[in-house]
């Protein structure tokens, strides 16, 4: 396996990681009780999301 095949499945792997946390997280805002854990849950999602297209389009140097 060469390394552009590690970078593909690594991506993968954490673009559906960031999107069960996010839809997870936006089924626990339906409830006031559960409501602050969803909100968190959602904005790790993201976060995931938001630095896996930064390492995948290659906008930093670190990858």
């Amino acid at each position: 396996m060469n390394f552009e095949n590690i970078r593909t499945v690594c991506t993968t792997v954490l673009y559906m990681v960031s999107s069960v946390l996010f839809i997870r997280g936006i089924k626990l805002l339906g409830k006031a009780d559960t409501a602050r854990k969803g909100n968190l849950m959602s904005s790790v999602g993201m976060l995931i999301a938001v630095v896996t297209v930064l390492f995948e389009k290659q906008v930093t140097d670190t990858v």
